[in-house]
């Protein structure tokens, strides 16, 4: 399913700022919230078979603060397929156009200015020997945003 991404407002139909209830009412897929580690203070809905994950802000203040897509969810950003339409390198060039300070990160791409988050998976590497090998990296999440939330993008 095609979800357009609208920068740091919503995706789809899921806005930034939903309560945790509105979220749940506007899926109305399975959803299964993800236990928490011991020190984080941020609680996350999985709508696994919608391929989205979303991340409310902590256990008092349950609104949407990201939104994460992934396989079989189609992120779509001014008419370009954001997780099985083009490389890492492409859409780096194309976000860098839109947005100067689209940064390369050790995972992926990201967009402050957009709240857009690219994160990119190291595939296997390819050749023969030690000397003949590519590394390629293919696209697995993307993460919308509305204000820099830098602790969940990087542990």
């Amino acid at each position: 399913m095609n979800f357009e991404i609208i920068p740091k407002d919503r995706v789809g139909s899921i806005r930034l700022g939903m309560s945790q209830t509105q979220v749940r009412d506007t899926l109305s897929s399975n959803v299964r919230e993800i236990p928490r580690a011991p020190f984080d203070s941020f609680i996350w809905d999985s709508f696994t078979n919608a391929g989205i994950q979303v991340c409310y802000g902590n256990i008092t203040n349950r609104n949407c603060i990201a939104i994460m897509l992934f396989d079989p969810a189609r992120p779509v950003f001014q008419g370009r397929e954001l997780i099985f339409g083009e490389s890492v390198q492409v859409l780096s060039e194309w976000l860098k156009s839109i947005d100067p300070k689209t940064e390369s990160v050790d995972d992926g791409v990201l967009s402050r200015e957009l709240g857009i988050y690219i994160h990119a998976e190291e595939d296997d590497y390819e050749g023969d020997d030690d000397d003949d090998y590519e590394i390629t990296f293919s696209i697995d999440s993307v993460t919308v945003f509305k204000k820099p939330f830098d602790v969940l993008l990087r542990p």
